[in-house]
């Protein structure tokens, strides 16, 4: 296993910056295809559309199960159901800020459950792989931290109340597992609305009137702004982006776009992405929902810790949540996520909302 490191005395004053390659590339290269590649599994198990779609948001505690330090957690959603006795769900799972770490990332898992009070009820366990990307300054020196990438398995429990309306209430239960790495308990409370509505609580089946529309137009331009957020001790930047996204079938879309990530004295860094994405809308094609997953290519001109300046080409992983709303058949607005996965400790998220035209 080799190291890419640098003496914190090579550094510019207050930078804070440690570089270090900790993982091979055949670790990173499991991580970025696993998730992605269940997730797209996932959105063509129900072809034609015939299960309730659920999205749930929650906030709890957290503890360090080697140690007990706690910090506060949070977690974000996409629930389907895959008939009466299982599902599948993508979910965001952040673990707060424990003592050294700041660590969150996406997860996919199937589901086994149960109805109980005349469906009223939802008992369910859940597991699956989760990539843990961690901002870990344990056993660094002052201000120096890597960005870790890690994978490891997500294990969960959930009671779930239905009400009368689409909205529902859930407790629940996570455990954390990464070998050689601390693993974290949760305990969370949140609240949950049904996107396709089944005719009764906990049914499988989607009313007809719900189901995704395909007549839409297939190809939208964006134009973005936002907010960049490098991970670890280092500046932040107003972002600019411009997108183009075709629909190549009725889940599945494709997207190339150019952003403008960030430009400071340590950074910046600026590029072309291409994603594939898993997709989905909801009430008569208002609200879409969709997780991407592939490659950017930019340019960075930070400072390396043996050459000086590195303004060449790198290539990143670059995952994504988007939620789009339309305001007319043509116009619409789009919120999107971005999580750049670096072979450097330069890990970054991208916040941005933009205005898109549809054709």
């Amino acid at each position: 296993m080799k190291y890419r490191e640098a003496l914190v005395s090579d550094l510019p004053a207050n930078e804070g910056l440690y570089y270090m390659n900790q993982y091979p590339k055949t670790s990173r290269k499991t991580l970025m295809l696993i998730w992605p590649a269940g997730l797209f599994l996932c959105f063509f198990l129900n072809i034609p559309p015939t299960s309730a779609q659920e999205i749930h948001v929650a906030g709890g505690v957290i503890n360090r199960n080697d140690d007990g330090e706690k910090s506060y957690s949070w977690l974000i959603s996409y629930f389907e159901g895959i008939n009466e006795h299982f599902a599948w769900s993508l979910s965001w799972l952040n673990e707060g800020h424990l003592p050294d770490h700041h660590r969150d990332g996406p997860s996919v898992q199937f589901w086994g459950r149960k109805y109980l009070l005349d469906q009223r009820l939802s008992l369910a366990v859940g597991a699956g792989p989760y990539c843990a990307f961690d901002s870990n300054r344990e056993e660094m020196a002052g201000d120096n931290y890597e960005n870790v990438h890690k994978l490891g398995g997500l294990f969960s429990f959930t009671a779930t109340w239905y009400m009368k309306t689409r909205w529902l209430l859930q407790t629940r239960l996570e455990n954390v597992w990464l070998d050689g790495d601390m693993d974290t308990t949760s305990i969370l409370l949140g609240v949950g609305y049904q996107l396709s509505p089944p005719g009764a609580p906990g049914s499988a089946e989607t009313p007809a009137s719900e189901k995704q529309a395909y007549n839409k137009p297939k190809n939208e331009i964006t134009l973005f702004m936002g907010y960049t957020n490098m991970n670890g001790p280092a500046d932040n930047d107003f972002a600019v982006s411009a997108e183009y996204r075709r629909d190549i079938a009725p889940y599945l879309g494709w997207t190339v776009g150019w952003i403008q990530e960030i430009d400071t004295p340590e950074v910046d860094r600026h590029g072309v992405a291409t994603q594939l994405w898993g997709t989905k809308t909801f009430f008569h094609d208002l609200l879409g929902l969709g997780a991407g997953f592939g490659i950017y290519v930019f340019t960075d001109d930070a400072r390396d810790p043996k050459s000086g300046i590195d303004d060449g080409l790198r290539a990143a992983g670059l995952a994504t949540l988007t939620a789009s709303y339309r305001l007319t058949r043509r116009f619409g607005i789009r919120a999107s996520w971005h999580r750049t996965v670096t072979d450097y400790d330069r890990d970054s998220d991208i916040f941005l909302c933009g205005l898109g035209y549809r054709f």
